[in-house]
């Protein structure tokens, strides 16, 4: 029986990152990628490897019809 808070989200490739992925995605792998290290080395004692991250960034929509990516709006994290 779970917590029932369960989601999935998915990406998709464009040109906002060097990785071709979306800056939301990316900056919530490099956050995922960090909370393992804080665990693993003990950095934080009471981290489990149970946790979720969720980044959302304001976005223009340019005359060109481009979307760019203006700022990070709220970070998320859950462990």
């Amino acid at each position: 029986m779970g917590a029932g808070d369960q989601g999935l989200m998915m990406g998709f490739a464009c040109d906002e990152t060097k990785e071709l992925m979306p800056l939301s995605h990316h900056l919530c792998n490099l956050l995922v990628q960090r909370l393992k290290v804080v665990r693993e080395e003990k950095i934080l004692h009471w981290v489990r490897p149970d946790a979720k991250v969720q980044v959302t960034v304001e976005y223009e929509n340019t005359p060109e019809n481009k979307y760019i990516p203006l700022r990070v709006h709220t970070v998320l994290i859950s462990c």
